[in-house]
């Protein structure tokens, strides 16, 4: 990677996990607020995933082999950690579910993103359905660039902005959430589905960092030649997860 590279990509991730949000989730009652925005940001962090395994694995009939069997199975790794992680019980459950869950155990509302969820599974487009909603506008602007990268942007940009965007910040984020939730490990406590998605995420990245190196994503933006394209994606993705990281007053 080269040196300008790693100073923009440095310079961004300090900005998101020095964001303001983290001083702003003081209480529960913060939690919950934050939650109702960001379980949008768990929702579309799939659809960047599902485009990356259309590109890197294959999923049409008929199958036929990966061009990169190491990527691919990087890929389905962390597919199957997100859509099918082992609950506390023992169960399995995606980690959107997951998320809802500990939602409800904080007593944070889910009937928003909910009714937003029936809505779209039943044919009404992204942007309508978070209008019907009333979704508020910074998330409605946060998911509707996700979703512009998942349908139409190139392999680098959306492999820039799921692992770089997402999956490189997100095991932070959840840790600085956990330092007000004490005891969250605890069987009984009302706060185990969150620690349980935060664990998951962790484990994901060891998967990234020990089959690639910690350099997956890179690796793909240099035989890809188009490292201009991935570094203003990196921008975007950073304007984007700050502004879904303010919280709604």
């Amino acid at each position: 990677m080269q040196k300008q590279d790693r100073y923009c990509l440095s310079n961004l991730r300090s900005q998101l996990l020095d964001h303001s949000v983290y001083a702003e989730v003081a209480s529960v009652e913060d939690l919950r607020r934050f939650m109702q925005d960001h379980v949008f940001a768990v929702w579309d962090f799939m659809s960047l995933l599902k485009r990356l395994q259309q590109d890197l694995t294959c999923t049409n009939v008929p199958w036929f082999p990966a061009r990169n069997a190491k990527a691919a199975r990087l890929i389905n790794d962390i597919v199957i950690g997100e859509e099918t992680d082992v609950d506390p019980d023992g169960s399995y459950v995606s980690h959107l579910d997951l998320y809802l869950r500990a939602m409800e155990d904080v007593g944070a509302s889910t009937h928003q993103f909910d009714t937003f969820h029936s809505l779209a599974r039943a044919g009404t487009s992204i942007e309508a359905a978070m209008v019907q909603t009333e979704v508020p506008p910074h998330v409605q602007a946060f998911v509707a660039h996700t979703m512009m990268l998942a349908q139409s942007g190139s392999t680098e940009e959306v492999l820039a902005a799921f692992f770089y965007g997402r999956e490189d910040i997100i095991p932070e984020m959840f840790s600085r959430l956990r330092k007000i939730l004490p005891g969250a490990r605890k069987t009984n406590d009302p706060l185990r589905h969150l620690s349980t998605i935060s664990s998951g995420t962790l484990s994901s990245m060891v998967t990234v960092t020990g089959q690639w190196g910690g350099s997956c994503s890179m690796d793909w933006l240099r035989t890809r030649r188009r490292r201009t394209s991935g570094r203003c994606t990196q921008r975007a993705t950073a304007s984007r997860l700050g502004s879904t990281f303010g919280m709604a007053h």
